[in-house]
């Protein structure tokens, strides 16, 4: 069954569409200049291109709920949606899969975030932009991109600016979650713990060739401060690998200017360039807690500053592995040093 779906300046629509859920065949249709309402997909494949999706001429809710579906979006635009107690745009489940190329997410709001990937969901961004999209520190568990349950996401080629949640400023992963960053930027986002990216629970984070800048671990205005910390990226009882990229000027009010990992987390950094990130109090550039690694090769620590611990901090029985003659650490002011006295590197 192929059809062809397109609505018109038809704003409280809302379509349902169940494909195969008898046949376990996966069924298939187009929306083009679409400014539907609402869409709920089972078993379904549906492409959505050169369409745009404003807050104002929708109801509030989720956009787009699939479950054992493909959607592909492409040259799109949602801008300006709102949902309370749901994702905004994009809620994947089940094994389903999304793709979404040279398409913009903007000024969405909600307590769940603008996209929701579980339950064994995939999501591939390219060439698209994610800004300004924002979730209440409120709300601990979703972010504007959250990926849970042995879910996975890419996001290549993007912009990632000015987004903000409580933990993650643009993503979260959490329960065995897999996430990769190639070849992307990452600035001006904000978090109380994790400027653009928080994983948890036996996750995994990948960032290649990408630029990391100016995010920020801080409240929002109005919101209690919970010592803010890990300025760019946080990570507990995780991994997190990063190559080939640049880290720099990403701030904490508190702890880990740039990176903090903990709670057996593994961190491994392989020819990057870490400057000019700062805390105030702890380990400007990264920090390694609680029984947690990290393996640093062919890297530059540049200009990282804290009242203690300018570049790496190493605390609480973990351990800090260097290639000594591939790595550049800049000479500790007089106030910091480079890991505990009673570690040993």
């Amino acid at each position: 069954m192929n059809i062809t779906i397109s609505f018109s300046n038809m704003s409280s629509s809302i379509l349902h569409i169940i494909g195969g859920y008898e046949d376990k065949q996966m069924k298939y249709g187009t929306m083009e200049n679409s400014t539907v309402g609402q869409i709920f997909m089972e078993w379904f494949t549906i492409h959505i291109f050169d369409s745009f999706f404003n807050g104002k001429s929708r109801p509030r809710g989720t956009l787009i709920t699939l479950t054992h579906s493909f959607l592909h979006i492409s040259n799109s635009t949602f801008w300006g949606n709102q949902a309370t107690g749901e994702p905004i745009v994009v809620n994947a489940s089940n094994f389903s899969k999304v793709t979404v190329q040279n398409s913009t997410f903007m000024y969405n709001d909600g307590d769940k975030g603008t996209i929701l990937i579980a339950n064994g969901s995939y999501i591939s961004i390219k060439d698209s932009l994610i800004a300004e999209n924002n979730v209440p520190m409120s709300n601990f568990h979703y972010s504007t991109i959250t990926v849970l349950a042995n879910s996975s996401a890419s996001i290549t080629q993007s912009k990632l600016f000015q987004n903000t949640a409580y933990k993650g400023g643009v993503i979260l992963g959490l329960n065995r979650s897999s996430i990769s960053i190639l070849r992307s930027i990452a600035r001006d986002n904000q978090a109380c713990f994790g400027g653009l990216i928080a994983v948890e629970l036996n996750s995994n984070l990948t960032i290649l060739e990408s630029r990391v800048v100016h995010n920020a671990a801080i409240p929002q205005v109005g919101y209690i401060d919970h010592e803010c910390s890990n300025g760019a990226v946080s990570a507990r009882e995780s991994k997190v690998t990063l190559m080939d990229s640049v880290i720099e000027k990403n701030t904490a009010k508190y702890y880990s200017g740039a990176i903090g990992v903990k709670y057996r987390s593994e961190l491994i950094i392989i020819n990057c360039t870490l400057s000019e990130n700062h805390a105030r109090y702890y380990s400007g550039g990264i920090s390694i807690w609680l029984n947690s690694s990290a393996t640093v090769m062919r890297s530059s620590f540049l200009k990282n500053h804290a009242l203690q611990k300018g570049a790496i901090g190493v605390n609480s029985y973990s351990l800090l592995y260097i290639v000594v003659k591939l790595i550049t650490i800049e000479k500790p002011s007089k106030t910091t040093f480079l890991c505990d006295p009673l570690h040993t590197l």
